[in-house]
């Protein structure tokens, strides 16, 4: 789970900003990581469903 409280406004995939206030959200999600031999991380990625933020901030989705 990835929980936290939004700072600003979002900026979705078309550009535009909605702005969701201070809004709190919990959603579930998946990071994949990549490490060197010696166990350096060199890379990550972060995957969670924007749609499930929205809706707990109040935006209409849909």
């Amino acid at each position: 789970m990835w929980s936290g409280t939004v700072g600003g406004p979002l900026r979705l995939r078309s550009g535009a900003l909605v702005d969701v206030g201070s809004a709190s959200f919990s959603v579930p999600g998946v990071v994949v990581c990549r490490y060197r031999g010696d166990g350096l991380l060199t890379a990550h990625q972060d995957f969670w469903d924007l749609a499930t933020v929205l809706d707990q901030a109040g935006v209409p989705v849909g």
